[in-house]
């Protein structure tokens, strides 16, 4: 989307999976982080990659069950909300 700031790497909310160290680095420089697939915002999801077009999802209403992985146009839009939290 054009003028909407856009972060093109991986992101995930688990330690253990690749883009966390992305998803730290932009909430910690005082960014809000939204992921969208195909056009719909995505508030339960634990990684995403928009490069390879997937978002990995939790089911509603059941968060302990198997992760989904979701296909499609992914964007991980990104918006200032605050100065870096960094020293």
């Amino acid at each position: 989307m054009i003028g909407k700031p856009q972060f093109h790497g991986p992101i995930a909310r688990d330690c253990d999976e690749e883009g966390f160290r992305n998803y730290c680095n932009l909430l910690l420089d005082g960014f809000a982080i939204r992921v969208f697939l195909n056009g719909a915002e995505q508030i339960e999801y634990t990684a995403a990659n928009p490069e390879e077009g997937w978002v990995r999802a939790i089911p509603p209403g059941n968060p302990l069950s198997p992760r989904s992985i979701l296909n499609g146009f992914v964007e991980i839009r990104i918006k200032r909300t605050s100065r870096s939290g960094r020293t």
